[in-house]
């Protein structure tokens, strides 16, 4: 999964942990429970359930912050001139 042999590669590797990173997010998100001012009781914050997707959550959050850090300092330029030639300038 950590493939950074090329930037194709290294750049695949990089949409899947992000995918996998939305994910968790949004079934996280999804079991939070609309408390008093968008907070997650902690009834909820108790459950396995929870527990499992904030573990998944922070799995993948740190695994998307540790390859993106490796993935800038290899392959920066190329992506960053990825995307200015997809925002078109």
């Amino acid at each position: 999964m950590n493939d950074l042999s090329t930037y194709k590669a290294a750049l695949q590797c990089k949409l899947d942990i992000e995918a996998m990173a939305k994910r968790c997010s949004d079934e996280l998100r999804a079991i939070s429970g609309g408390g008093a001012m968008g907070l997650t009781p902690d009834h909820v914050k108790q459950s396995l359930e929870y527990r499992g997707k904030l573990f998944c959550f922070n799995y993948w959050h740190n695994r998307q912050r540790e390859f993106n850090e490796k993935f800038l300092r290899l392959y920066g330029r190329e992506y960053r001139a990825d995307m200015r030639k997809k925002k078109g300038i």
